[in-house]
């Protein structure tokens, strides 16, 4: 992804390298060439998937290029890397879980346990007390 200024800077050769101005561009595209001429000097902020359809024709430039460029869209390699980290995360998220589920698991079954013996000590209290009877 390019900064404003940096896809501005690309916008401006790629049109000087099919020898094209900012007005043909803006005939062929219905882009005003102020606006065009903004874009390519950094000064209106990345334009919106709507603008970039209308001029990568005139431009003879693939559409989703212009969208990578822009950052909208991640490229197949960034793709990748992306959803490895999500994975990532997610696999980190899954353990934290289980973690989770072992430690209250635990604290449930010494819950449980203290219970128990509790009752077992009641038990032992009302058998001893029968027996001395």
């Amino acid at each position: 992804m390019l900064n404003a200024i940096e896809f501005g800077k690309f916008l401006k050769r790629i049109r000087e390298e099919k020898g094209l101005t900012l007005r043909e561009i803006q005939e062929l595209s219905g882009v005003s060439n102020s606006y065009l001429s903004q874009l390519e000097n950094g000064k209106r902020g990345l334009p919106s998937p709507d603008i970039l359809k209308k001029i990568y024709q005139s431009l003879d430039v693939d559409y989703y290029e212009l969208m990578e460029k822009a950052g909208y869209i991640v490229s197949g390699h960034e793709q990748i890397k992306e959803l490895r980290n999500q994975l990532q995360k997610a696999y980190s998220k899954i353990r934290e879980l289980e973690n989770n589920q072992k430690a209250n698991k635990i604290t449930t079954l010494e819950k449980e346990n203290e219970i128990l013996r509790k009752y077992i000590e009641k038990v032992k209290s009302v058998v001893n007390m029968e027996i001395k009877f």
